[in-house]
């Protein structure tokens, strides 16, 4: 029993053959797993450095937080112990802000455009709609965005908005205006369009007020203003045909008187009435009601004094010289008057026994709108003591206080015959 015992103690002191084998194999087995755990240990480590790092930084000098990601690429991403790497680092901050700013200026951009009391888009060359601010939407029962990708013409293709659009497109031009009829609800209204292209005549935005009322006060008071001046034309025409029963009754006045010096006062005051009336005809057939072209009135008011007094065209031959002048009717009249004394003057006693002569009528402008009047004639002239102020003479009278009128210097020069001046400015209205 003793022996047994002996014996089994023994054997378990001598490893078998059986026992190293199995240790070989562990030991096997053990250097297998840590060649894997290495593996592993060096693959994580791979993707550890590679992931994104999100850490924050406090600038000591202007204490700003900002974020930073940082994105670990291994240079040597086959070793376990590192000899160095590399990072891509972007400020997320510098983003942030500008896209904040941006968001802000979007927004700030949509506040001001629906804001704006008219109808605002912004259209494709194509035709087609990129956008409308919120009073262009809610004039036709819609939301800004069911426009974004409309045509043109989807709510009326013929109206005269999409007319001058669809042609402003198509032409070379950068902006163009124009006022359009729009049907608004039933309504028609009128709409002043003002359009431009940008980023190279790819896209163009309108701009469209609403100027119905205003359109409507023009034409009233263009309306107004034609009755206005058919009114006037009319009271041109009476003053003239009132002022032309006058010298006829003057003439037939005359006609009874018998003494030759009574005639020839009537037929003076029928020439002053004439040349009052022919202001009223020419501005009676005239576009312009308030200011008459004086080269025209002074023509025709001494062709009519030459027929009045008979005059021979080959005897009294008349020059006139008048730059391209308009005034208004109460500085014409004036003129008027003083031109149909002096060259009435002139006719009657420059040229005695029938002799051949010349009168000259002479306008041209100044210095600070003043104008010079001349009325010359080479005939025997006046006596070089007379005194115009004094003179017993209507005629000479009358044009002392029509130069007084027009707040005019009256002068009378000597020579080979006389020459007036009368330098002026026109009357104010």
């Amino acid at each position: 029993m003793s022996a047994d015992t002996s014996n089994s103690s023994g054997n378990n002191c001598i490893p078998s053959k059986h026992t190293e084998s199995d240790l070989y194999l562990t030991n096997t087995q053990l250097a297998k797993q840590v060649t894997e755990l290495n593996a592993k240990l060096e693959q994580a480590h791979i993707r550890l450095n590679q992931e994104i790092v999100e850490r924050q930084h406090v600038e000591k000098k202007n204490k700003i937080q900002e974020e930073f990601l940082q994105t670990l690429v291994d240079i040597y991403p086959n070793t376990i112990l590192k000899a160095g790497c590399f990072g891509i680092v972007t400020d997320l901050n510098s983003l942030k802000a500008v896209k904040l700013e941006l968001q802000q200026a979007k927004e700030q951009l949509r506040a001001v455009l629906d804001a704006v009391p008219g109808c605002v888009s912004w259209i494709s060359s194509e035709g087609q709609y990129l956008g409308g601010n919120r009073h262009l939407a809610d004039l036709f029962n819609m939301s800004p965005e069911a426009f974004v990708g409309k045509q043109l013409g989807f709510l009326d293709n013929n109206s005269e908005f999409v007319v001058f659009m669809r042609q402003f497109l198509a032409s070379s031009a950068q902006t163009e205006r124009q006022v359009v009829e729009v049907q608004v609800n039933g309504w028609s209204r009128k709409y002043l369009i003002a359009v431009q292209k940008y980023q190279q005549g790819s896209i163009a935005v309108s701009v469209g007020i609403d100027i119905t009322e205003r359109y409507q006060a023009e034409m009233e008071i263009q309306e107004s203003l034609r009755e206005k001046e058919v009114l006037l034309q009319e009271i041109h025409h009476r003053v003239k045909n009132n002022l032309q029963v006058i010298v006829s009754m003057l003439d037939l006045q005359s006609q009874r008187l018998e003494a030759q010096g009574m005639k020839e006062v009537f037929r003076e005051s029928q020439n002053r009435v004439k040349s009052m009336a022919l202001v009223h005809e020419i501005l009676y057939q005239s576009k312009n009601f308030a200011r008459v072209n004086l080269g025209d009135y002074i023509q025709n008011l001494t062709s009519n004094l030459l027929k009045a007094y008979g005059v021979n065209a080959s005897n009294i031959k008349l020059e006139l010289d008048i730059d391209e002048v308009t005034l208004n009717i109460d500085t014409v009249i004036t003129c008027g008057l003083i031109i149909n004394e002096l060259v009435s003057n002139a006719i009657k006693y420059a040229f005695p026994d029938s002799t051949r002569g010349l009168i000259k009528i002479a306008l041209h402008g100044g210095v600070d709108k003043y104008l010079t009047l001349i009325v010359s004639d080479n005939g025997v002239g006046l006596p070089k003591n007379l005194d115009l102020k004094s003179v017993n003479s209507l005629g000479f009278q009358l044009v002392n206080v029509l130069t007084k009128q027009l707040g005019g210097i009256l002068e009378v020069r000597h020579g080979a015959g006389t020459e007036f001046r009368v330098c002026f400015a026109e009357i104010s209205s």
